[in-house]
């Protein structure tokens, strides 16, 4: 019965601890794909324009 008592009181103070961490790997795994997803969209568009200076060049 103690122990049910201690696991009861520590709930709270065990869900209040794990929040913040929680939530700060979902957002740091958001930000990191957010980023790949811009570096990606970045290297195309960069990739783009060497190939329009390339067709620029060959005229």
């Amino acid at each position: 019965m103690d122990l049910m008592m201690i696991f009861h009181l520590a709930d709270p103070l065990i869900s209040l601890l794990l929040l913040p961490v929680i939530s700060f790997i979902i957002c740091s795994l958001l930000i990191c794909g957010l980023q790949w997803y811009q570096f990606k969209s970045v290297d195309a568009i960069s990739e783009e324009i060497i190939n329009l200076e390339f067709a620029g060049e060959t005229k």
